[in-house]
């Protein structure tokens, strides 16, 4: 079974922070390695690319892994899938600590769940 997780993060601007993390990714692109700096345990590099609109967005993390994010009224839900629980620690790690940056003015609350 695929490892999957999920947060469901209430704001007035969904469309603008599915944007603003898309964007940012692509852009990063191959740079995502510094994540593994995180897990001295099981480095892993990561390299994404992403592709979306105003309400959907995914985002491909190779090797093994992918963020969909989906804008609603008042909230963006985003979740992650992954080949195996360490890649999804990775991904979480990076997903997290983006949107931490990216909503610290509008004071984001991301708060992950397992998906059943």
């Amino acid at each position: 079974m695929t490892p999957s997780i999920e947060a469901r993060i209430r704001t007035d601007r969904p469309s603008r922070y599915l944007e603003q993390f898309c964007t940012h990714t692509a852009a990063m692109g191959d740079s995502h390695s510094r994540v593994h700096a995180h897990l001295p345990h099981q480095p892993r590099t990561v390299s994404a690319s992403a592709e979306f609109s105003e309400t959907r967005g995914v985002v491909t993390f190779a090797p093994s892994g992918r963020c969909t994010l989906t804008a609603e009224a008042g909230l963006l839900v985003v979740r992650i899938d992954a080949d195996d629980a360490d890649m999804l620690r990775v991904i979480r790690r990076l997903v997290s600590d983006d949107f931490a940056r990216f909503g610290r003015r509008d004071g984001l609350e991301v708060v992950w769940r397992d998906c059943a």
